[in-house]
């Protein structure tokens, strides 16, 4: 300031500055607070550490730490007992992640004891006693899979890589990563799966199978970590067996005909088309002689077909046709056969769907050439049969058509019929009808239906499945007739092998032919039939074993009636839990 006082011009200097002292004092407080924030933020440095010695001079170390982004250094050193540095390693990071450092260093296997390990990672730095770390076996690992195959689909493949620290004691090694191939008998590899272990020893892989030919393959598994690396090696099978679908354009053919064959070939895992694949047709007469026989590739959809002409003079009979890929082959059967269309239709009628033994099965047939005309004065025959172990013929009825080409029929069913287990208990009534009309031409046709002892059938199916004592459980009742159509019927239960006394629940059937009742069973109305049968007893640890014990039962007796008049009586035994395991 001009013409100012010296002794004021000195303390304006002195002024500003202690501004800008204590400017940059607020600096270096903020800068250091905010490193203290940040250290207090960030996890404790905890880098995954293991270390071997393979000679008794040399250690080989492995390192891994998160590093942050920017250019770092990973540096080990070894301390000795005196705290002195004994060797030391550097390891340049680059990219932010997980950094892994491998380290040859000279030590003395005799003083490992005595040496301290210290990992420094920028400004952060870990030390502990080298023996903490120290491995008997530096990498070893084991793999656990299946031995057959199939392609398309994925296998499971148990691997683990650790680092033996004593008998009972393994690690985890840092940067591990394991790598499976699959290896043909010619010795070219394909790579099917590559992973990187973390923090974990072990990996559950699902591997992809590729699509190769079937045969004998090697699965290879290559884990290497930052301590070595190793190779498994396992024989194993691959399947493609493939799923054939072969069609023709007619189940019937005649002489001088073609045959129109196609095949599908399906992978059997994805159902993905098999393409470019050789198929082979081949078309076997009726007496076994191979008449056709061709391979084409199928395409991009996995179809091939081919045409086969047939000659005007063959053999006749049941023509078989194959499809093959590879091992696996489809096969359908043809008749070629001269054959004429039928000149008359004939349809049977019968009075009812079903019938009770000892009943009449009144029937009406009616015939009539296709150009119109009835089939009048045509003979015709009934047979009717009935199935014990084979068709056992019980009565003929012979007859003849009116003008107007037809007729009626009865016939008489037998007392005793024996019930088949694929109609449910129920016998079978068969009749066969041939109709010949005046110029010997015969046409035939085959009409069946059931015979049961009961008009209704009735069952009574609980809820969960079994009957649970002491408890309310909710039972339904179904009742169909013996064809197979629901009965609307009313129902009445008593419990027991008998109706006696009033009925413990009356209900009444729905359109499907069914109902629901509730009931509360007291463990003294149950009983045991002697027998025994499997349950699932579920152990401690949720654990489920099969044990055997015996079947308690208890007896409903149900009779129904329809609208009709029809009635039936049945009883069920209804399975039920074992007492006293209710919950």
């Amino acid at each position: 300031m001009p013409g100012a006082h010296p002794c004021c011009q000195w303390s304006c200097q002195r002024l500003r500055l202690g501004t800008l002292t204590a400017f940059l004092l607020a600096l270096a407080c903020l800068a250091f607070l905010s490193g203290v924030a940040s250290r207090a933020g960030a996890p404790p440095f905890a880098p995954q550490v293991a270390a071997f010695f393979p000679s008794k001079d040399k250690v080989v170390i492995a390192v891994a730490a998160i590093a942050d982004a920017g250019e770092q250094a990973l540096r080990v050193e070894l301390l000795g007992a005196d705290g002195k540095l004994v060797a030391a390693g550097d390891h340049k990071v680059t990219q932010a992640g997980t950094a892994v450092g491998r380290f040859e260093l000279a030590a003395d296997k005799a003083r490992a004891d005595g040496l301290t390990l210290r990992c420094r990672l920028g400004a952060q730095r870990k030390d502990q006693p080298l023996a903490r770390v120290l491995l008997a076996k530096a990498h070893e690992s084991a793999v656990t899979c299946g031995q057959e195959f199939f392609v398309g689909s994925s296998t499971a493949l148990r691997c683990s890589v650790h680092g033996v620290r004593s008998v009972t004691e393994t690690v985890p090694l840092p940067g591990a990563e394991v790598v499976v191939r699959l290896r043909d008998k010619d010795g070219k590899a394909r790579e099917l799966h590559r992973a990187a272990f973390g923090k974990e020893s072990t990996l559950n892989l699902q591997v992809p199978i590729p699509a190769v030919p079937s045969g004998q393959y090697t699965l290879e598994v290559n884990t290497r970590s930052a301590l070595g690396e190793e190779k498994l090696e396992r024989q194993v099978r691959v399947k493609s067996e493939a799923r054939i679908l072969l069609v023709s354009d007619r189940p019937i053919y005649q002489p001088g005909h073609v045959m129109h064959l196609r095949a599908l070939a399906l992978r059997p895992f994805d159902l993905k088309p098999i393409e470019r694949a050789d198929l082979r047709f081949e078309v076997e007469d009726g007496k076994g002689n191979k008449v056709f026989k061709k391979t084409l590739q199928t395409s991009e959809y996995g179809i091939a077909s081919v045409d086969f002409q047939l000659a005007d003079e063959v053999n006749m009979g049941d023509y078989q046709l194959r499809a093959f890929l590879g091992e696996q082959q489809s096969q359908k059967t043809v008749a070629v056969k001269r054959y004429v269309l039928p000149k008359f239709k004939v349809e049977v009628k019968t009075d009812k769907t079903f019938y009770l033994p000892k009943e009449t099965v009144k029937g009406e047939l009616q015939t009539d050439y296709f150009f119109g005309k009835p089939v009048a004065g045509g003979k015709v025959e009934v047979t009717a049969s009935t199935f014990d172990v084979a068709f056992r013929k019980f009565q003929t009825w012979n007859g003849q058509t009116d003008a107007n080409g037809h007729v009626k029929f009865e016939i008489k069913l037998p007392e005793y019929f024996v019930g088949t287990p694929l109609q449910k208990g129920d016998a079978l009534v068969k009749l066969d009808v041939k109709v010949t009309d005046t110029a010997d031409h015969s046409e035939a046709v085959v009409k069946t239906s059931s015979v049961s002892d009961q008009p209704i059938r009735v069952s009574l199916i609980p809820e969960g499945g079994r009957l649970v004592p002491n408890m309310e459980n909710r039972i339904f009742a179904a009742a169909v007739y013996p064809d197979g159509s629901p009965a609307r019927c009313d129902v009445q239960l008593w419990l027991g092998k008998e109706a006696k006394g009033e009925p413990l629940a009356k209900v009444s059937t729905n359109d499907a032919g069914l109902a629901e009742f509730k009931l509360t069973p007291k463990a003294e109305q149950f009983r045991s039939d002697g027998r025994n049968e499997p349950r699932n007893v579920e152990m401690l640890g949720g654990q489920t074993v099969q044990a055997w014990g015996p079947r308690i039962l208890l007896d409903i007796h149900a009779e129904a009636r329809d609208r009709k008049g029809n009635v039936a009586k049945a009883t069920a035994e209804v399975n039920s839990h074992p007492l006293g395991e209710n919950v």
